[in-house]
């Protein structure tokens, strides 16, 4: 497929079309790899990779002033919302009955001294302060 043409005069012999003969020289890739003693590398695929364990697209009804305040703090609200529901659910572990019961009556005990260890709880300690004082 040799062309009679004369070549330009800016002619980059790279950039030149294969004659028939280095058409008829050509090798396949793997035989080349093989040749050179190297592992013929394998194409990647378009795009991210895929994820073992997806996500789920879902669509919930929230009050707007939680959706606002996710987004004020700026870009990646949604992944920080997915944060706060995951985090949720290992903090608040579904309770037995006995367990329920027992969070029940600390609650109620709680309450009644609620006033006092509120109050407490505001006054900071100092660090020099005495015990007994």
């Amino acid at each position: 497929m040799a062309s009679d043409r004369k070549a330009p005069e800016n002619f980059d012999p790279l950039d030149a079309a294969l004659t028939d003969d280095e058409i008829a020289r050509l090798r396949p890739a793997s035989e080349w790899f093989a040749a050179q003693g190297l592992a013929m590398p394998t194409p990647r695929g378009r795009g991210r990779p895929k994820l073992e364990q997806t996500k789920v697209s879902v669509t919930m009804r929230l009050d707007p002033a939680v959706i606002d305040g996710f987004k004020r703090r700026g870009p990646g609200w949604q992944t920080r919302m997915g944060e706060v529901l995951a985090k949720s659910l290992h903090t608040s572990p579904e309770l037995s009955r006995a367990q329920a019961r027992r969070l029940a009556v600390k609650r109620l005990l709680l309450e009644k001294a609620g006033r006092r260890q509120r109050i407490r709880a505001r006054v900071p300690r100092r660090a020099n302060a005495r015990p007994d004082a």
